[in-house]
């Protein structure tokens, strides 16, 4: 009988140690780690939205016969380190954008939307300043003089590649959305689970 009743003890044990855990999981706003988006639901969606991208704008560069003349110059390594910078700032802003709930808990679309503009504006001010920043810093070594230059070359492209960015994001967050709906579709969800 004893120790049937120590086995109910550490049962309950662990259920308090678990809905502890679950109340130390809750954000400032209240949500539990259930309704924000998970980890590998936004690395899954940044990842998409970035290939998806890179595709479309490798395709239309090689459509155009320019995409050898762009690469030339550009390098392996160098290629490399931009669009880990690029997938690193994408797969943050799809975290943001996801963090209320994800796609498939998703608030609202118009919510979604706004989110994945600002996630969008702030993915391609993150990447054009951060090139711009580095790029400069490498320049003004030689010619200090031209900070000023670089300090105006990248206040403009912070505003430019947002505003980009922030249409990129919306039309990303609409492509994901009906992606999402498209899937439910061939697969139903399962309720509960």
């Amino acid at each position: 009988m004893d120790n049937g009743t120590d086995e109910a003890d550490t049962v309950a044990d662990a259920g308090n140690a678990s809905n502890a855990d679950n109340a130390d999981n809750v954000d400032a706003d209240g949500d539990t780690a259930r309704e924000r988006a998970a980890p590998f639901e936004a690395l899954s969606v940044a990842t998409f939205d970035l290939v998806a991208l890179a595709l479309l704008l490798l395709l239309s560069v090689h459509l155009s016969g320019a995409l050898g003349d762009a690469l030339a110059g550009l390098g392996t390594v160098t290629g490399l380190l931009l669009f880990g910078y690029l997938w690193g700032l994408v797969v943050a802003g799809v975290r943001w954008v996801l963090a209320d709930g994800g796609l498939a808990r998703r608030p609202g679309v118009l919510q979604l939307l706004s989110r994945g503009a600002l996630g969008g504006a702030g993915v391609g001010s993150g990447f054009v300043v951060g090139i711009i920043l580095v790029g400069g810093a490498v320049v003004a070594v030689d010619d200090p003089s031209i900070v000023t230059s670089i300090a105006l070359l990248g206040g403009i492209g912070a505003v430019v590649s947002a505003i980009i960015g922030a249409i990129v994001g919306a039309l990303f967050a609409v492509v994901n959305v009906a992606l999402l709906r498209a899937s439910e579709w061939v697969i139903p969800p399962v309720e509960g689970g």
